[in-house]
Protein backbone atom coordinates (compact mmCIF):
# COMPACT_ATOMS: atom_id res chain seq x y z
CA UNK A 1 0.00 0.00 0.00
CA UNK A 2 2.73 2.59 0.86
CA UNK A 3 3.96 1.98 -2.42
CA UNK A 4 1.15 2.50 -4.08
CA UNK A 5 0.57 5.74 -2.44
CA UNK A 6 4.18 6.81 -3.28
CA UNK A 7 3.79 6.40 -6.88
CA UNK A 8 0.12 8.18 -6.97
CA UNK A 9 1.80 11.28 -5.13
CA UNK A 10 4.68 10.88 -7.77
CA UNK A 11 1.92 10.95 -10.71
CA UNK A 12 0.19 14.22 -9.15
CA UNK A 13 3.42 15.73 -8.95
CA UNK A 14 4.47 15.56 -11.85
CA UNK A 15 1.18 16.28 -13.50
CA UNK A 16 0.73 19.49 -11.23
CA UNK A 17 5.01 20.94 -13.11
CA UNK A 18 3.49 19.85 -16.00
CA UNK A 19 -0.11 22.36 -15.32
CA UNK A 20 2.51 25.12 -13.70
CA UNK A 21 5.61 25.42 -16.07
CA UNK A 22 3.24 25.40 -19.19
CA UNK A 23 0.23 27.73 -18.30
CA UNK A 24 -0.27 29.45 -21.28
CA UNK A 25 0.14 26.75 -23.98
CA UNK A 26 -2.65 24.19 -21.77
CA UNK A 27 -5.93 23.85 -23.59
CA UNK A 28 -6.55 21.25 -20.72
CA UNK A 29 -5.75 18.97 -18.05
CA UNK A 30 -6.90 16.59 -15.91
CA UNK A 31 -6.53 12.57 -15.05
CA UNK A 32 -8.65 9.67 -15.02
CA UNK A 33 -9.43 6.44 -13.04
CA UNK A 34 -9.74 3.25 -15.22
CA UNK A 35 -10.78 -0.22 -14.24
CA UNK A 36 -8.17 -2.79 -16.04
CA UNK A 37 -8.40 -6.02 -17.18
CA UNK A 38 -5.38 -7.63 -19.29
CA UNK A 39 -3.16 -10.80 -20.30
CA UNK A 40 0.43 -10.84 -19.77
CA UNK A 41 3.51 -12.43 -20.52
CA UNK A 42 4.38 -14.21 -17.86
CA UNK A 43 5.66 -17.75 -18.42
CA UNK A 44 9.76 -18.01 -17.53
CA UNK A 45 10.11 -14.60 -15.39
CA UNK A 46 12.68 -15.27 -13.03
CA UNK A 47 12.18 -14.25 -9.48
CA UNK A 48 14.83 -12.49 -7.29
CA UNK A 49 14.79 -11.67 -3.53
CA UNK A 50 14.34 -8.22 -2.59
CA UNK A 51 17.83 -6.45 -1.69
CA UNK A 52 16.49 -6.04 1.65
CA UNK A 53 14.99 -9.38 2.08
CA UNK A 54 17.06 -12.68 2.85
CA UNK A 55 15.57 -15.39 0.93
CA UNK A 56 15.74 -19.15 1.79
CA UNK A 57 18.87 -20.45 0.40
CA UNK A 58 17.49 -23.49 -1.29
CA UNK A 59 14.98 -21.45 -3.22
CA UNK A 60 17.43 -18.79 -4.13
CA UNK A 61 19.66 -22.18 -5.65
CA UNK A 62 16.46 -23.69 -7.75
CA UNK A 63 15.80 -20.09 -9.21
CA UNK A 64 11.97 -19.67 -8.87
CA UNK A 65 10.36 -19.10 -12.45
CA UNK A 66 6.76 -18.40 -13.19
CA UNK A 67 4.63 -20.59 -15.23
CA UNK A 68 1.98 -19.37 -18.01
CA UNK A 69 0.62 -16.71 -19.55
CA UNK A 70 -2.00 -15.31 -16.76
CA UNK A 71 -4.62 -12.97 -16.85
CA UNK A 72 -5.05 -10.01 -14.57
CA UNK A 73 -7.46 -7.27 -13.47
CA UNK A 74 -6.95 -3.82 -11.25
CA UNK A 75 -7.19 -0.13 -11.39
CA UNK A 76 -5.14 2.45 -13.36
CA UNK A 77 -4.82 6.54 -12.41
CA UNK A 78 -3.31 8.85 -15.21
CA UNK A 79 -2.86 12.37 -15.25
CA UNK A 80 -2.48 14.12 -18.83
CA UNK A 81 -1.70 17.42 -20.48
CA UNK A 82 -3.28 18.21 -23.50
CA UNK A 83 -1.18 21.32 -25.59
CA UNK A 84 -2.73 21.61 -28.67
CA UNK A 85 -3.66 18.03 -29.95
CA UNK A 86 -0.90 17.01 -28.05
CA UNK A 87 -0.63 14.93 -24.69
CA UNK A 88 1.73 13.73 -22.33
CA UNK A 89 1.04 12.68 -18.85
CA UNK A 90 1.96 10.19 -16.31
CA UNK A 91 -0.14 6.63 -14.76
CA UNK A 92 0.37 4.07 -12.24
CA UNK A 93 -1.84 0.45 -12.41
CA UNK A 94 -1.86 -1.94 -9.86
CA UNK A 95 -3.75 -5.48 -10.62
CA UNK A 96 -3.43 -9.32 -9.26
CA UNK A 97 -2.38 -11.77 -11.65
CA UNK A 98 -4.19 -15.04 -11.92
CA UNK A 99 -3.57 -18.39 -13.61
CA UNK A 100 -0.44 -18.19 -13.02
CA UNK A 101 2.27 -20.85 -11.33
CA UNK A 102 5.76 -21.58 -10.31
CA UNK A 103 8.64 -24.04 -11.50
CA UNK A 104 12.02 -24.13 -10.21
CA UNK A 105 14.94 -26.34 -10.69
CA UNK A 106 15.23 -29.45 -8.77
CA UNK A 107 14.71 -29.61 -4.64
CA UNK A 108 15.95 -31.81 -2.29
CA UNK A 109 13.46 -34.80 -1.21
CA UNK A 110 10.29 -33.38 0.65
CA UNK A 111 10.70 -29.58 -0.13
CA UNK A 112 8.05 -28.06 -2.23
CA UNK A 113 7.20 -24.34 -3.16
CA UNK A 114 3.98 -23.02 -4.12
CA UNK A 115 3.52 -19.48 -5.78
CA UNK A 116 1.08 -18.18 -3.34
CA UNK A 117 -0.29 -14.27 -4.79
CA UNK A 118 1.16 -12.34 -7.64
CA UNK A 119 0.36 -9.05 -8.13
CA UNK A 120 2.56 -5.92 -9.71
CA UNK A 121 2.36 -1.92 -10.08
CA UNK A 122 3.21 -0.52 -13.95
CA UNK A 123 4.26 3.59 -13.97
CA UNK A 124 4.40 5.03 -16.91
CA UNK A 125 4.47 8.14 -18.89
CA UNK A 126 3.69 8.99 -22.45
CA UNK A 127 3.54 11.10 -24.96
CA UNK A 128 0.28 11.19 -27.50
CA UNK A 129 -1.51 12.69 -30.01
CA UNK A 130 -5.52 13.29 -30.27
CA UNK A 131 -6.79 12.08 -34.01
CA UNK A 132 -9.54 14.04 -33.88
CA UNK A 133 -11.75 17.21 -31.75
CA UNK A 134 -15.64 16.22 -30.74
CA UNK A 135 -17.78 15.32 -29.82
CA UNK A 136 -15.35 12.40 -28.85
CA UNK A 137 -11.46 13.00 -28.73
CA UNK A 138 -9.35 9.50 -30.09
CA UNK A 139 -6.22 9.82 -29.20
CA UNK A 140 -2.99 7.38 -29.55
CA UNK A 141 -0.02 7.47 -26.98
CA UNK A 142 3.26 5.98 -26.94
CA UNK A 143 3.69 4.53 -23.42
CA UNK A 144 6.46 3.48 -21.80
CA UNK A 145 6.45 1.88 -18.25
CA UNK A 146 8.24 0.02 -15.69
CA UNK A 147 6.52 -2.65 -14.31
CA UNK A 148 7.37 -4.68 -10.79
CA UNK A 149 5.50 -8.38 -10.05
CA UNK A 150 5.67 -8.79 -6.28
CA UNK A 151 5.28 -12.47 -5.07
CA UNK A 152 4.90 -14.52 -2.57
CA UNK A 153 6.03 -18.08 -2.35
CA UNK A 154 5.45 -21.07 -0.03
CA UNK A 155 8.03 -23.46 0.91
CA UNK A 156 7.21 -27.15 2.41
CA UNK A 157 8.94 -29.87 4.16
CA UNK A 158 7.69 -33.11 4.70
CA UNK A 159 6.37 -34.43 7.15
CA UNK A 160 5.91 -30.61 8.78
CA UNK A 161 3.97 -29.27 5.81
CA UNK A 162 3.92 -25.45 5.35
CA UNK A 163 7.30 -23.83 7.05
CA UNK A 164 7.28 -20.01 5.79
CA UNK A 165 6.37 -17.73 2.94
CA UNK A 166 8.78 -15.13 1.58
CA UNK A 167 8.55 -12.38 -1.18
CA UNK A 168 10.36 -12.25 -4.77
CA UNK A 169 10.16 -9.61 -7.31
CA UNK A 170 10.71 -9.51 -11.13
CA UNK A 171 11.06 -5.86 -12.80
CA UNK A 172 10.52 -5.21 -16.39
CA UNK A 173 10.30 -2.24 -18.99
CA UNK A 174 8.24 -1.77 -21.34
CA UNK A 175 7.06 0.43 -24.90
CA UNK A 176 3.71 -0.14 -26.78
CA UNK A 177 1.18 2.22 -28.48
CA UNK A 178 -2.40 3.12 -26.42
CA UNK A 179 -5.36 3.61 -28.65
CA UNK A 180 -8.25 5.23 -26.58
CA UNK A 181 -10.86 7.93 -26.60
CA UNK A 182 -12.28 10.58 -23.79
CA UNK A 183 -16.18 11.02 -24.33
CA UNK A 184 -16.88 14.75 -22.54
CA UNK A 185 -19.48 14.21 -20.42
CA UNK A 186 -19.86 17.80 -19.41
CA UNK A 187 -17.76 20.72 -19.33
CA UNK A 188 -15.63 18.89 -16.40
CA UNK A 189 -16.66 14.99 -16.90
CA UNK A 190 -15.38 12.54 -19.02
CA UNK A 191 -15.12 8.89 -19.83
CA UNK A 192 -12.60 7.11 -20.86
CA UNK A 193 -12.09 3.57 -22.76
CA UNK A 194 -8.28 2.35 -24.30
CA UNK A 195 -7.12 -0.43 -25.61
CA UNK A 196 -3.04 -0.62 -24.78
CA UNK A 197 -0.79 -3.28 -26.73
CA UNK A 198 3.03 -4.43 -25.71
CA UNK A 199 5.00 -3.91 -28.28
CA UNK A 200 9.03 -4.47 -26.56
CA UNK A 201 9.36 -5.68 -22.63
CA UNK A 202 6.90 -5.62 -20.20
CA UNK A 203 4.40 -7.80 -18.67
CA UNK A 204 1.26 -6.61 -19.91
CA UNK A 205 0.22 -8.32 -23.38
CA UNK A 206 -3.18 -6.66 -23.92
CA UNK A 207 -4.96 -4.37 -21.18
CA UNK A 208 -8.23 -2.80 -21.73
CA UNK A 209 -9.54 0.45 -19.30
CA UNK A 210 -12.53 1.72 -19.24
CA UNK A 211 -12.98 4.44 -16.34
CA UNK A 212 -14.27 8.57 -15.34
CA UNK A 213 -12.14 11.17 -15.04
CA UNK A 214 -12.07 15.10 -14.91
CA UNK A 215 -10.57 18.34 -17.49
CA UNK A 216 -10.28 21.79 -16.87
CA UNK A 217 -11.41 22.84 -20.67
CA UNK A 218 -9.71 25.64 -21.57
CA UNK A 219 -9.53 24.45 -25.11
CA UNK A 220 -11.23 26.24 -28.35
CA UNK A 221 -11.89 23.70 -30.22
CA UNK A 222 -15.69 23.95 -31.89
CA UNK A 223 -17.09 21.60 -29.71
CA UNK A 224 -15.71 22.87 -26.82
CA UNK A 225 -17.07 25.98 -27.55
CA UNK A 226 -20.31 24.34 -28.11
CA UNK A 227 -20.20 22.37 -25.01
CA UNK A 228 -19.72 25.44 -23.09
CA UNK A 229 -23.18 27.16 -24.51
CA UNK A 230 -25.17 23.80 -23.32
CA UNK A 231 -26.52 22.33 -20.31
CA UNK A 232 -23.80 19.78 -20.43
CA UNK A 233 -21.42 22.76 -20.10
CA UNK A 234 -22.46 23.30 -16.50
CA UNK A 235 -21.55 20.11 -15.21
Amino acid sequence: MHSALSHTRVAALVTAGFALTLPAAADTFGGQIHYVIGNGAFEGVELTTPAALEGPALLTQATPRLRGMGTFQGVSVRGDLLVDSWRLGVGSTWYGVDGVGLRTDALPWGLSAELSSLWATSSELFVGYEIKQGPVYPYIDGRLSLSVLQAQIDTYAAPHGHVGTNAFTAFSFGVGPRFGALVPIGHSLTLDAYAYRQIIGGFEQLTVGIGVGFWENDRDDAFSNELRRGWRGQI
